[in-house]
């Protein structure tokens, strides 16, 4: 199975003070200083030699947002760090999201795809977020089905989410948030910080499990050929291939939706479902799917769920974006497994 996330920065802060160094694989995140001196820089943090920022007014750390953040649908953000006052303020801001705490509560905020957006905060949660002491504080925007927020691994909150985030360009911006009207930075975080760590969604999850079925070379020649016509075709037409992919990205968030909306039974069958089709699949049993997507249709038909009536469906068919790169790609008859399983669906 692909793993679900990616780990885009790690910043420890450790080694030579004013050299912040991204250790996540891409090595694509190094920070640098905004406003900080060489006092701000600590040998020690949560632990000996653990290194560690001193946040405050005017000081920030500003990350330039590399390809490894496009596209960041989904975010995963873990930071250590010790708060000297109760005030708000953001811990980070990425290109769509903002992860904060005030008071004794964490907070987020976020804009999707599509326009629009959302906060949510723990402030009524019996957990909270002490002054004075080292914590290590995660919200998680799946951007598929749910969000949480956790303090020092133990889950304070989570809710019902499925709206991927939007794709908005701007840097990176730990221990404060840069104003776009002014320029400068506000709700500076007040503190410590020892270490960062961002994870987006796996963007390749979809095409690491679906090569990971078993297929001749000659199959998988003829998928790879398909892939680089689709990618010649969206790299011709760049702005209809970004409104494609917010437009199916909609399509997906909608239908998802619809089944955490429903709750039980549904939520239940589609996740036991959704496991089949993958076993399924891992193991090239494509001739038994088709009646585990009857399946589905059906529970989600019982559910009085009407996916393909949706407003979301309507307008991925009846966009010019989608309507011009289809008329230019056209399915790969080499693989016949593939053909006789997409068609073998009723719907």
């Amino acid at each position: 199975m692909a793993q679900p996330w990616e780990l885009i920065l790690h910043h420890s802060y450790s080694g030579t003070p004013g050299v912040i160094f991204d250790q996540s694989p891409a090595r694509g995140s190094h920070g640098t200083a905004v406003g900080l001196t060489g006092d701000d820089y600590l040998r020690d943090g949560i632990s000996e030699g653990s290194g560690a920022i001193q946040f405050g007014p005017g000081k920030a750390v500003r990350v330039p947002t590399s390809k490894a953040w496009h596209p960041c649908r989904g975010v995963m953000v873990e930071v250590v760090c010790r708060r000297d006052a109760p005030s708000e303020a953001n811990l980070i801001t990425g290109p769509s999201f903002g992860f904060g705490v005030a008071d004794h509560y964490m907070w987020a905020g976020y804009g999707v795809v599509g326009g629009g957006g959302g906060g949510s905060n723990t402030r009524q949660q019996p957990i909270t977020v002490p002054v004075g002491e080292w914590v290590t504080l995660r919200w998680v925007f799946d951007g598929y089905f749910s969000q949480s927020y956790w303090l020092n691994g133990e889950l304070v909150l989570t809710g019902k989410w499925t709206w991927p985030l939007a794709q908005s360009g701007g840097s990176v911006f730990i221990g404060a948030h840069r104003s776009h009207a002014t320029g400068l930075l506000d709700n500076e975080f007040d503190g410590l910080i020892d270490d960062v760590k961002v994870w987006r969604a796996n963007p390749h999850k979809i095409d690491d499990e679906f090569t990971s079925r078993p297929t001749d070379p000659a199959i998988a020649e003829c998928w790879q050929k398909w892939v680089r016509d689709l990618t010649a075709v969206f790299a011709a037409s760049p702005d209809c291939a970004r409104e494609f992919n917010d437009a199916l990205q909609k399509v997906m968030a909608a239908g998802r939706l619809l089944v955490v909306a429903n709750g039980e039974p549904l939520a239940t069958t589609f996740a036991v479902l959704q496991a089949r089709y993958q076993e399924l699949w891992l193991q090239g049993r494509l001739d038994e799917i088709p009646a585990v997507l009857a399946d589905l249709l059906a529970a989600v038909h019982d559910a009085g769920i009407d996916v393909l009536n949706t407003d979301e469906v309507k307008e991925f068919q009846q966009n010019s974006c989608v309507q011009e790169l289809m008329s230019q790609l056209k399915p790969p008859d080499c693989d016949a497994e593939f053909v006789d399983m997409a068609t073998g669906v009723k719907f």
